[in-house]
């Protein structure tokens, strides 16, 4: 209005600009006190911040100073509205040391972020976030996993005892020799590992294969024919030379049938005591003339246990 008194020539010359521009800056001071904009910009603020499904929790950068939290975090925590709660660590849990916070059965991820004013670091805000759904869900599939592998695990098993089976009733024994050697082998197992030679050989997983895949020590006698498997007298040197093929049989049997089944750990310690069962400490043992040490171990442990079994059953 001053500015078109001037331009009209209402004010005798005078220039109204700066006396337009004062009168202007009272009037938008009285619309804004008038009309409360500064406490709505704080309520929307406020609004808005907690709308946030995230407790919010800042604090000063020197002392963990608590200076500000949101409806959620006082959730969270219900101790910020006690009187005596000053820092992070009057809290019931410290969420700057903590990854995760566990309030009311509830599980929350912490994580922050800095506050910079002026290229200064003035303190950091720390988020809570509400994961306990997603941990369940984790958690329940967590829980059908294992029970497949389970599953899976006991099928295994199954077959490799049901190979085994298969092949000891070929052999003419009685039943009982692979039950028979699973069991000498686990007690040879459990004596060695207390043993100060051998007791950094068994770890819980290696312990456990050996046990568990001796059954399949003669599974190449399945590619050995009748006559000379059945056979009531003593083996020509021709059918010795063939039977002693089932170690090198057995080992190919177990690598190309559980390839896609089976670690390559329990692979390789149930090859060893199919192919190597049959070595001797002396040297005259079959396929490879392996002595001493150089026999796996594993090996070892199952000649023990097949020639105890043999010495001591009807056969």
């Amino acid at each position: 209005l001053g500015m078109l008194a001037f331009i009209f020539d209402l004010t005798n010359g005078y220039d109204t600009t700066s006396l337009s521009f004062l009168i202007n800056g009272i009037v938008f001071c009285i619309c804004m006190v008038e009309y409360n904009v500064f406490e709505s910009l704080e309520v929307v603020k406020e609004y808005m911040i907690d709308s946030i499904d995230e407790g919010i929790i800042a604090v000063q950068e020197d002392n963990d100073e608590i200076f500000y939290y949101n409806d959620v975090a006082q959730k969270i925590y219900p101790e910020l509205n006690v009187t005596g709660i000053r820092t992070l660590g009057d809290l019931s849990f410290n969420p700057r040391i903590e990854d995760q916070v566990l309030s009311n059965r509830r599980i929350y991820d912490v994580s922050s972020k800095e506050i910079i004013i002026r290229n200064r670091k003035r303190g950091d805000i720390l988020f809570l976030k509400d994961v306990t759904d997603s941990v369940k869900t984790s958690l329940s599939l967590q829980s059908e996993v294992n029970k497949k592998e389970r599953d899976i695990l006991r099928i295994q098993k199954s077959v490799i005892m049901s190979l085994a089976d298969m092949v000891e009733a070929r052999d003419g024994y009685t039943g009982s020799h692979i039950k028979n050697t699973k069991h000498y082998v686990k007690i040879i197992v459990d004596a060695l590992k207390m043993d100060g030679k051998y007791k950094d050989n068994f770890d819980t997983e290696t312990a456990g294969i050996i046990v568990n895949a001796s059954p399949l020590h003669d599974i190449g006698k399945i590619s050995v024919a009748d006559t000379i498997l059945s056979k009531k007298g003593t083996l020509t040197e021709e059918e010795f030379n063939i039977m002693k093929k089932h170690t090198v049989d057995g080992a190919n049997i177990i690598t190309s049938s559980l390839k896609q089944v089976e670690t390559e750990k329990y692979i390789n310690i149930a090859k060893n005591i199919a192919l190597y069962h049959h070595e001797k400490w002396d040297g005259t043992g079959y396929p490879e003339g392996l002595s001493e040490e150089d026999i796996p171990l594993a090996a070892r442990i199952m000649a023990v246990a097949d020639v105890y079994d043999a010495l001591t059953s009807k056969r």
